[in-house]
């Protein structure tokens, strides 16, 4: 490889788990919403919306840690 498309390549991987990041602070973000929004809002799907945001923010993780690994 040149050094020119190994440095492309490095900057790709760089810019995609700063990307992966921010999606990480979006689902923490997804989290505390729903959590104030059960609280305030009484319904009959809030234990499933709590799990959803809860397995939404579980994912994210486990996908930047992926990426950490394979990146």
């Amino acid at each position: 490889m040149t050094q020119i498309s190994s440095l492309v390549l490095l900057s790709a991987k760089i810019i995609s788990l700063i990307a992966l990041s921010l999606y990480l602070v979006f689902a923490y973000v997804v989290v505390k919403q729903v959590s104030v929004m059960t609280k305030i809002v009484s319904g009959n799907l809030n234990l499933q919306i709590k799990l959803l945001s809860k397995i939404h923010f579980i994912l994210a993780v486990l996908v930047l840690i992926l990426a950490f690994v394979v990146l």
